[in-house]
């Protein structure tokens, strides 16, 4: 448990070595690994607000059946829906 704590500390948001959804998704594995899968969860999610493609992220959500077949479909075209908005909104400043 000690370990798992030394490596969220370490995994902190201006961490020169990791870009955000990096971080979060990182933290994410953490949490799953300690089977706290309601954080697991939060910080993946997070990780998937910076990145929606981040196969990783959507790997472990579905590894850990936080993403189900009924509501996965939704789930990702939300994110994807998402990330289009944020594009456009940059393209057309």
């Amino acid at each position: 448990m000690e370990k798992y704590q030394e490596v969220l500390d370490i995994l902190v948001d201006e961490n020169p070595f990791l870009d955000r959804a990096s971080i979060y998704y990182s933290r994410g594995v953490v949490y799953s690994q300690q089977s706290d899968l309601d954080n697991a969860k939060k910080w993946f999610n997070k990780a998937l607000e910076i990145d929606v493609k981040c196969f990783e992220v959507f790997n472990e959500l579905v590894i850990n059946r936080m993403v189900t077949s009924k509501n996965g479909t939704l789930f990702i075209n939300s994110k994807l829906d998402d990330q289009l908005e944020y594009e456009d909104a940059i393209l057309s400043k």
